[in-house]
């Protein structure tokens, strides 16, 4: 499996990368999204059909920015 590491801001506590991982593991292709909110770290594993730009818009509907 493919990984992809982004850096997401606004994310500030567990209950907003809780948000961030469940709307990220609903795309497809995505298989697992791992969010360390004190960093604004994200790491995403990925198979055929992962689309950036969906996480991106995902992120953004929730009011984050990914980098």
């Amino acid at each position: 499996m493919a990984q992809l590491q982004v850096q997401v801001s606004g994310v500030s506590s567990k209950e907003n990368a809780d948000q961030l991982k469940a709307a990220g593991e609903a795309l497809p292709g995505v298989k697992l999204v791992n969010v360390n909110f004190e960093d604004g770290r994200v790491v995403i594993t990925h198979g055929d059909g992962f689309d950036v730009e969906s996480f991106k818009k995902a992120a953004a509907a929730l009011g984050f920015s990914v980098a």
